[in-house]
């Protein structure tokens, strides 16, 4: 068996119910960090919750950094509004535009985000530069801190150290195809993308970053080995004359309008907007391959928040099944709440029962660091 996680995915097992699958997964090698005792009785953990409710109120407001797609970034706020009268300010923008931002924030001696809300992947960018502090800690609500809520019953955290928690988990499509210009059952294997008919029409979101390319080819290397892998890589850069962008929304709107027929490994939350706004296109899936991802459904909190209580309450009010219902609505995506069912994710982006994947995770992110130096060579313009 090669190095990487496989995710083996049985009914027969009851690994991955029927009726659990929807809600996505976590990684299966990596232990989350304790949560809260269950033994405090509930007049401790009502007392403390109301105590920070009070405190929150009177902060009166908290600023988050929010990669989502434009739907989450209105009614998050307003429903946080409506329950705690509290102002939810939303400075939105890329998974690695944001952390990247943020260390720069820290370094300079600037504390004015509460909160960071995008892909494990670039959150792990803060925590390398030691900005971010353990989650755990700041888990109140019973329903929140019971690993029973959460698929495998396990806290899903993205990382070990439990800095960054994972409450979206699905499958990423590593095509989206423009359906007036590409007929179904068209593509069905990486291999395909090399057929002389996609060359120069294709637009891909670019694998030096974080997100949904590098990801796929992590999984593509792993699979292939780093040799066959680059081969194949140079190849769709070189022969294929793919295009590379660092816009996901700009790559969606690019195949919606047919300026390219096909969209490689897009990020799930332009595509998630597009399809709600009834955009012609639709997804193209490898059989050799299936990768599921947190997306950018992860939740991390800076050391030094400037609203901790406000921080503190509408963590565990967003990770409640009250906002992730909400977070399923705006973002497109399975929660991994398993009391959440996906009614409006569209079923490209849920892990199918019996279905084998590659799990995201920070052992895997680890891996993709290693060859993100030869992708960039490949790539370059």
């Amino acid at each position: 068996m090669k190095k990487f996680l496989w995710a083996m995915v049985v009914i027969g097992l009851g690994i991955f119910s029927a009726a659990q699958a929807p809600a996505g997964s976590v990684p299966a090698k990596a232990k989350s960090p304790a949560a809260p005792s269950s033994a405090a009785s509930t007049a401790d953990w009502q007392k403390k919750w109301d105590d920070t409710v009070a405190a929150a109120k009177k902060e009166g407001e908290l600023f988050i950094y929010l990669n989502a797609p434009s739907e989450a970034r209105t009614i998050i706020p307003e429903a946080f509004k409506r329950k705690y009268g509290i102002t939810l300010n939303v400075i939105s923008g890329s998974g690695i535009e944001l952390a990247s931002r943020l260390v720069t924030e820290y370094r300079s001696g600037i504390h004015q985000v509460d909160a960071y809300m995008a892909g494990g992947t670039t959150a792990l960018v803060a925590k390398a530069q030691g900005v971010l502090a353990p989650v755990t800690p700041l888990l109140i609500l019973p329903e929140v801190t019971s690993p029973k809520a959460w698929f495998g019953q396990n806290i899903p955290f993205f990382d070990k150290d439990g800095t960054v928690f994972t409450y979206l988990s699905q499958v990423i499509p590593p095509v989206i195809y423009n359906t007036g210009l590409v007929k179904e059952g068209q593509i069905t294997s990486y291999h395909d993308l090399l057929k002389p008919e996609w060359k120069g029409k294709m637009v891909m979101y670019d694998p030096t970053v974080g997100g949904a390319a590098s990801f796929w080819f992590t999984g593509l290397t792993q699979e292939l080995g780093s040799d066959k892998a680059n081969e194949y890589l140079t190849a769709l850069a070189k022969q294929q004359e793919v295009m590379v962008t660092r816009d996901m929304g700009q790559q969606m709107e690019w195949v919606t309008r047919g300026k390219y027929p096909l969209a490689l490994f897009p990020q799930t939350p332009a595509v998630s907007q597009y399809l709600q706004a009834g955009a012609p296109v639709a997804a193209a899936a490898f059989r050799e391959l299936t990768l599921v991802a947190n997306s950018n459904g992860g939740f991390a909190v800076p050391k030094f928040p400037p609203h901790p209580n406000a921080a503190t309450v509408f963590l565990n009010w967003f990770l409640s099944k009250e906002g992730q219902t909400l977070a399923v609505k705006g973002m497109g995506a399975p929660s991994t709440r398993i009391d959440i069912p996906p009614d409006n994710v569209n079923p490209m982006f849920v892990i199918k029962p019996g279905q084998k994947y590659i799990l995201q995770s920070e052992e895997l992110t680890q891996d993709t660091r290693k060859w993100t130096e030869g992708w960039k060579k490949i790539f370059a313009r």
